[in-house]
């Protein structure tokens, strides 16, 4: 089936007699029928089945596979200046992937960064900031006469002050390197000691300054660390799994941390993520 954005479980049809026992495997464990997983990304998902028949103790196996195939999306950058430029940049869907590094110019202004609005209102995208996109994207350049700040490889959300799309494990020194900022211009962010680095973390915040003012503030979101340590670790799969179950609510940063599909949600895809993150099969990039 073709990758839609929308989760999917194995149809299993299978035909069994009443009272049989059925359990379900995938590279993360066994699950009963209820239990079954979903899938959303780009890949090929495998379920094999073992049915035991309660009456004459024998045991039936097999498998099915379900397979998402990618196709592609069309980002188009918007040179939003006069004579108006365009560029179009082919990525594969549901698949991390590195913006293409401007190449517009301007004879009096400077490139900041990319908008999905030409009046800059809307979401930010760092140049070369790693995108997972469904459906086609128009980027549009924002061009300012002199750089106050400007952060490259980041999505930056105005609306809720995030700073999103960073990988777990982070050190300060390879953060701050993605920002660039004018004269006078500072960065303070909040870190976390673990073993000899300072983490870049889930809910630490980012602070701009101006000379001693603070000139604008953003919280980090660390991609699969909504327990805000920096780090991918079971404390993150728990606390996807407390929500799932209603007995906690993450909000703000920490459900976006949550959210490594990046389509608003949180679901059983997202517990997938961490899960297969940890046994070494899938990385959250």
């Amino acid at each position: 089936m073709d990758y839609d954005g929308e989760e999917h479980s194995i149809t299993l049809d299978l035909e069994y007699p009443t009272g049989t026992k059925i359990y379900f495997a995938d590279s993360k464990g066994e699950y009963s029928l209820t239990e079954l997983p979903k899938y959303k990304d780009v890949g090929v998902y495998a379920i094999k089945y073992k049915l035991y028949l309660d009456k004459n103790h024998t045991e039936y196996f097999g498998s099915k596979t379900l397979t998402i195939i990618g196709g592609t999306v069309t980002i188009t950058f918007h040179s939003n200046n006069k004579p108006e430029e365009i560029i179009t940049q082919e990525v594969d869907k549901g698949t991390n992937t590195a913006l293409r590094k401007n190449t517009f110019t301007d004879d009096k202004y400077i490139f900041k960064e990319w908008n999905t609005s030409p009046d800059g209102k809307g979401i930010i995208y760092g140049d070369e900031a790693i995108v997972k996109l469904n459906r086609n994207l128009d980027l549009y350049a924002i061009w300012v006469q002199e750089i106050d700040y400007a952060v490259h490889g980041y999505t930056i959300n105005p609306g809720f002050q995030l700073i999103e799309g960073i990988q777990a494990e982070t050190p300060f020194d390879n953060f701050v390197s993605h920002f660039e900022v004018g004269y006078n211009y500072g960065v303070d962010v909040d870190t976390v000691q673990v073993d000899e680095e300072r983490l870049v973390y889930t809910g630490g915040k980012t602070t701009i300054k101006k000379g001693t003012e603070i000139y604008a503030q953003f919280t980090n979101v660390v991609r699969g660390d909504p327990e805000g340590d920096g780090e991918i670790n079971s404390g993150d799969l728990l606390a996807v799994r407390l929500h799932l179950l209603k007995m906690q609510t993450l909000t703000g940063a920490y459900f976006q941390a949550a959210d490594t599909d990046e389509d608003e949600e949180l679901t059983s895809a997202d517990l997938l993520a961490i899960r297969l993150h940890l046994i070494g099969i899938a990385n959250i990039g």
